[in-house]
């Protein structure tokens, strides 16, 4: 998929949390130019009020974060909500344990410094093109 455009279908929204302002600013104007509406924060409680304070559609945590880990909020976050897409991003892969990844319910890990496509791809797979009225 093409990074430049935009997903077809409502507009989604994203809650990007990490720690690093440049992450989080990169992932939002990414975001944005798929069509998303983002909102972000800098630490795991901060981005736990926000996912409590609206609705999203998709979260992208990061793993390592004063406060709180990535895993730790992804695990609060499916407390209430079994459904919503949360992707891990970390620059630390030998710590990060397949078990204790799927136990905090996260559905996706990309490693720092990550591909742009690569995500692309995967946002495309969660949110397929909607048919058109005519079926085609």
């Amino acid at each position: 998929m093409d990074i430049s455009e935009a997903l077809p279908g409502p507009r989604r929204r994203g809650l990007v949390v990490d720690d690093e302002p440049a992450i989080r600013e990169l992932l939002t104007v990414f975001l944005e130019g798929l069509d998303f509406e983002v909102r972000t924060a800098p630490d795991g409680p901060a981005g736990l009020a926000a996912f409590n304070a609206e609705p999203f559609d998709l979260i992208l945590v990061d793993f390592q974060m004063p406060g709180m880990t990535g895993l730790e909020m992804a695990a609060e976050v499916r407390r209430t909500d079994l459904q919503i897409p949360i992707a891990l991003i970390t620059g630390i892969v030998d710590t990060l344990e397949a078990a204790a990844v799927a136990q905090a319910g996260t559905i996706h890990t990309f490693v720092k410094p990550f591909d742009l496509n690569e995500l692309a791809n995967w946002l495309q797979s969660l949110f397929p093109p909607l048919s058109s009225p005519t079926g085609e």
